[in-house]
């Protein structure tokens, strides 16, 4: 509208209210005006339109992402790319399915000891002979499930039986000494004895403490690609007692794993080999040689990683050999299968080994290859063999 002084008042979105669909009034007819005349030369003779119609476009968009969203209980936000046909939105919709399953994480101490309102704590408080666990672990156990192990087998059955018959009988506190022998069915042919008592609010925050020191104490495993092998691996190292943080530069791929293991999108991953606390392992197998050649550089560089390791062919492997030719020797393992998944088996097995090993920040560095099979090279960059510190 003009005001008395002849002034254009509605001449942006704030001092007008962006008209809807739903404003239009039941009868609105209109006609192209005959008299008007561009006063500038622009395409085609066009005027030009506003923003209702381009906000409008976008609002339809945004409910587009937001109906994706709404698949994974709208806690990512979705990569939804323009024009958003039924098949971008479909891919849309899977890779955030993908995501929220790696979302999903193994159930913590402090998860289960919130979600269970009495729970006994087993502890091996003595170890004689040969026994699964070593004195000092626990386990907890509540009327319809467990938490952590103290070695599985008959010996375990025992404890979590006796503790929910405690739990049932209100018992405070007991002790069990248990012979690993024919007595009970095992073989082991040591001696245990245990604790057992209903946890008290100061208990459980000692135990949750103590859990999540030994989280920070886990050794550190570095993935350094997401590709098929890197996926793998993390497939497999989200089950032992390692930190892993599958690392790359590429959010497709990392959107792609679904183990609950930590996911770092990283422009510069020699930064976070740098950063990376002493002893920690470094597993390079990214899409590009020279990449990985940077990468294996700066872990060895550190002197004091636990484990460096290379994925390549047997011409990768003699290229890097010419270059770190002081830091490997020549031993040989031979490998004949290329699938990611048996190839994570190998190094995820050797990590662990270097990892646990009493010698492992002074171990000499060793190569291993994979001999040629006559496949071609697949897209992590004709991967065949490991070369590892």
């Amino acid at each position: 509208w003009w005001d008395g002084e002849g002034r254009l008042r509605t001449h942006a979105p704030s001092t007008y209210k962006i008209p809807l669909a739903s404003d239009r009034p039941r009868i609105f007819n209109t006609q192209l005006a005959q008299w008007s005349v561009n006063k500038k030369r622009t395409i085609k003779r066009s005027k030009a339109v506003g923003e209702p119609p381009f906000m409008l476009g976008i609002s339809v968009f945004e409910a587009l992402s937001m109906a994706v969203a709404s698949t994974a209980d709208y806690k990512i936000c979705p990569r939804l790319d323009a024009p958003a046909t039924p098949e971008r939105v479909l891919m849309a919709i899977e890779t955030l399915k993908g995501q929220g399953r790696a979302m999903v994480r193994r159930l913590s101490l402090q998860d289960f000891l919130a979600s269970h309102k009495h729970v006994v704590q087993v502890a091996l408080t003595r170890v004689r002979g040969s026994s699964p666990r070593e004195a000092g672990t626990c386990m907890f156990v509540a009327p319809e499930s467990s938490w952590g192990t103290i070695g599985g087998g008959q010996l375990e059955y025992i404890a979590i039986d006796h503790a929910r018959r405690m739990l049932k009988s209100h018992v405070i506190s007991d002790t069990l000494d248990v012979p690993l022998g024919p007595e009970i069915g095992q073989c082991c042919g040591g001696r245990v004895e245990m604790s057992l008592a209903q946890m008290r609010q100061a208990d459980r925050e000692d135990a949750i403490a103590k859990e999540q020191t030994e989280e920070q104490a886990l050794p550190h495993v570095y993935v350094l690609g997401a590709g098929h092998v890197g996926r793998a691996l993390a497939d497999l190292f989200q089950h032992l007692p390692v930190r892993c943080i599958l690392i790359d530069q590429r959010a497709e791929e990392l959107n792609l794993c679904q183990a609950d293991v930590e996911i770092r999108q990283s422009a510069i991953p020699e930064i976070d080999i740098a950063t990376a606390p002493a002893g920690s392992a470094f597993i390079v197998l990214t899409h590009d040689h020279a990449l990985d050649f940077l990468l294996a550089s700066a872990a060895l560089q550190r002197g004091d990683a636990g484990y460096v390791g290379l994925i390549g062919s047997a011409t990768k492997r003699e290229k890097f050999r010419r270059w770190c030719r002081d830091h490997c020797d020549g031993q040989r393992t031979d490998r004949r299968d290329k699938r990611p998944s048996v190839i994570a088996a190998f190094v995820a097995a050797e990590v662990i080994a270097d990892l646990t090993s009493e010698t492992a920040a002074s171990a000499p560095a060793r190569s291993i290859d994979l001999p040629d099979t006559g496949k071609q090279p697949d897209a992590e960059g004709e991967t065949a063999g490991v070369f590892s510190r």
